[in-house]
């Protein structure tokens, strides 16, 4: 496919991404072990205007441990903080969330994964920082200068809005936390 770390998993789990990247309306979740067999798969559900969300049943947690969680965000964004809280919770080897244009990719590391609870108190702390509010502005304001005139709509401004606050977000978090953090773009 490419020579990005982010390709770099079992054939299988591509595969899997690549049929559930262009979804519009659902979320779709898939648990893998590194060789590349599919243990479980949930169907979630997505609201709009309010986004998608998948439950995971407690009762899963022995099976999915040290496994690779992939799921699609119809919004392109990177992780939530659920998505992290939860690969924390359930040990996860990696996490994974593709998008029709991108692949995001987070790993604990050498110390594994913090609590969910660190996770989630991170996540909201960087979330809401005015110093992410003004470098999203810049980049966002970079970004539509770029493209003369093409967007209709305020909604897909919001969408780039979050899709740059997600992704510098997960960035800072993942420093923070000596987490890996991998973004790439897929192949035309």
């Amino acid at each position: 496919m490419t020579s990005s770390p982010v390709f770099a998993v079992h054939p299988d789990i591509l595969r899997f991404e690549e049929e559930i990247r262009n979804l519009t309306d659902d979320e779709i979740t898939g648990f893998f072990t590194p060789d590349g067999v599919l243990l479980l798969r949930l169907e979630g559900t997505c609201v709009p205007r309010e986004g998608c969300r998948t439950i995971i049943p407690d009762s899963r947690q022995k099976a999915i441990a040290g496994q690779i969680m992939t799921h699609n965000h119809p919004s392109e964004a990177s992780f939530t903080a659920r998505d992290l809280m939860e690969a924390s919770y359930f040990s996860l080897k990696e996490v994974r969330v593709v998008g029709k244009t991108v692949v995001y990719s987070m790993q604990p590391g050498p110390e594994g994964w913090p609590s969910p609870r660190r996770i989630m108190e991170t996540f909201e702390r960087i979330w809401e920082s005015p110093g992410l509010m003004e470098t999203v502005g810049r980049i966002v304001d970079e970004k539509t200068a770029r493209m003369d005139d093409t967007l209709d709509s305020g909604e897909q401004m919001a969408s780039i809005r979050l899709r740059v606050r997600s992704d510098l977000c997960c960035r800072e978090l993942a420093q923070e936390l000596h987490l890996i953090y991998r973004k790439a773009v897929w192949p035309p």
